[in-house]
C-alpha cells in the first residue's frame, strides 16, 4: 500500500528476491526508485503470517 507520492507503475517482479527481504527494506527500495520528487510519500509493506506447521 502506498500514497500517491509513489509512482504506481512499479512491479515487484522487477526486483528478484526482494519479496523475501525485510518489509522495511522493500519499502525503502520502492521509495528510492519510485518516489515522486514533488510529493510526500507513505509506503506500507506487510507480510502474511503463515500458520505454524
Amino acid at each position: 500500500m502506498h500514497s500517491d507520492g509513489l509512482n504506481t507503475r512499479w512491479e515487484l517482479s522487477r526486483y528478484p528476491g526482494l519479496s523475501m527481504r525485510h518489509p522495511s527494506l522493500i519499502a525503502a527500495v520502492l521509495y528510492r526508485d519510485h518516489a515522486r520528487g514533488d510529493d510526500d510519500v507513505t509506503v506500507l509493506v506487510a507480510r502474511e503470517r503463515r500458520p505454524p506447521t
